[in-house]
């Protein structure tokens, strides 16, 4: 193989297994700009979960937005190929080019001359997807609107029976490998220590509003309470997400918190919060990039200046730009104390546009398709495929074709593969479409 290639985590740089490295040394050395895991222990995790972007030297999990910086023979990405090439690569010309090219084709495949469009071009991507036309104005406005802000906000916390430290313990023992030797950033507190003393109290950083600080806190016991309903590999992805946003800062834990609750709270509201589950993802995949682009010095920041690093500029661009796009947490990040200062009108000004640019309806779509078409019956999933055959054939009474959510032999070409279990849903994309169609353009809630 000849490269090394090592990921961060909150002791510093580690290997990646061999059969990942190879697959991450392949693609760069064909000329990619990203990189899909797939292979060693990234086959154990959904398709499509976890990306490399080579430019701005960083693995992202698509479904959270948590960003790892990535070394490959101990520099950033792009610098160790300089180095190979002796000086004949030019630095800003190449930056420049792959800066683009990762940041649309990450989103939608388009060239970044066709950004404004990129999204059409996302639902259309494959033989199985029709276009999104005039839908995608309409959808893109009620996903970036207020109607959508409070789906996950309907839960009875003062139902939740709570747990002791000791089956906090025991739960986070028994799902998360080596959770008992974690430590927090700093070295100091243990993970599950820390986690306890959430559960109990919520996060220090929100002390300043008792009433973020309270929900945060129960956000946590939901997460807990839910746990248990999972199945073994959601338990054990779930919660090994948690465990190891507490090896970063207090803003990345609030962000995972609001994160695992909006995902678990749709799981029992129904085929459109699951949706709004889907699209709060997809949102923070979108900031993250829009970060990245405006901040491309990002990769580079290091403990001593910790406002520019994500987690804090996360902060900062969801109290500037939050809210005229309905994004989640804007409470919790305005009590973030390492936040930057705020933007220039200027620079929200752009934020925006880039945001409004690169979200795509196309990709909700095909987050949809992922999900609920993946095989492994343990999969961990946002869309239930009980409750979504439940919607469609409530659906069926308003016009939905109820048969289209199920695999069809007739338009096998349409398809990326075949479903495992012939009687569970197995989506196209322009039945995605269709669906999101249904429920958030007709304006019922169903």
């Amino acid at each position: 193989m000849g490269s090394k290639w090592t990921w961060e985590n909150s002791r510093g740089f580690v290997p990646y297994d061999t059969e990942a490295a190879e697959e991450l040394e392949e693609i760069f050395q064909r000329g990619d700009t990203m990189a899909v895991l797939s292979k060693g222990t990234f086959a154990k995790s959904p398709p499509g979960e976890y990306h490399v972007y080579f430019e701005m030297s960083g693995q992202v999990n698509q479904r959270t937005g948590f960003v790892r910086a990535v070394r490959r023979n101990g520099k950033t990405v792009m610098d160790s190929k300089e180095e190979e090439a002796d000086g004949v690569l030019t630095r800003a010309a190449k930056a420049a080019a792959a800066a683009v090219t990762a940041a649309t084709g990450a989103f939608s495949g388009a060239s970044a001359s066709a950004a404004p469009s990129a999204s059409a071009a996302s639902c259309a991507s494959s033989a199985s997807a029709s276009s999104c036309g005039p839908d995608e104005g309409p959808l893109k406005n009620v996903f970036l609107s207020t109607s959508t802000t409070d789906a996950h906000e309907v839960v009875d916390f003062g139902a939740i029976k709570l747990k002791s430290d000791k089956q906090l313990t025991q739960i986070l023992e028994d799902n998360v490998p080596g959770v008992s030797s974690m430590l927090d950033r700093l070295q100091r507190v243990s993970v599950t220590t820390y986690i306890i003393s959430t559960y109990h109290s919520g996060l220090p950083s929100l002390q300043g509003n008792p009433t973020v600080l309270a929900h945060s806190r129960n956000c946590l016991r939901f997460v807990f309470d839910k746990i248990p309903e999972l199945s073994p590999r959601a338990r054990r992805a779930n919660l090994k997400l948690l465990a190891e946003s507490y090896q970063s800062c207090q803003a990345e834990q609030a962000r995972v918190i609001d994160f695992l609750f909006g995902t678990l709270s749709g799981r029992d509201q129904g085929l459109r919060e699951q949706i709004l589950a889907v699209v709060d993802s997809q949102k923070q995949q979108v900031l993250d990039l829009v970060i990245n682009l405006q901040n491309p010095s990002l990769h580079t920041a290091t403990a001593g200046s910790p406002a520019m690093q994500l987690a804090h500029l996360q902060s900062r661009y969801l109290m500037d730009i939050g809210e005229t796009l309905t994004l989640r947490g804007i409470a919790a990040a305005s009590l973030d104390r390492c936040a930057p200062p705020p933007l220039s009108k200027k620079q929200r000004e752009q934020a925006v546009k880039l945001f409004r640019n690169h979200f795509s309806v196309g990709d909700v779509c095909q987050a949809l398709v992922a999900d609920v078409n993946h095989q492994d019956p343990d999969a961990e999933r946002t869309i239930y495929r009980d409750t979504l055959g439940r919607w469609a054939g409530e659906a069926a009474q308003h016009g939905f074709d109820s048969h289209s959510i199920y695999y069809d032999e007739e338009k096998a070409d349409q398809y990326e593969g075949k479903p495992a279990e012939p009687y569970q849903p197995f989506l196209r994309n322009d039945v995605a479409l269709q669906i999101l169609k249904h429920i958030f353009l007709k304006n019922k809630k169903r």
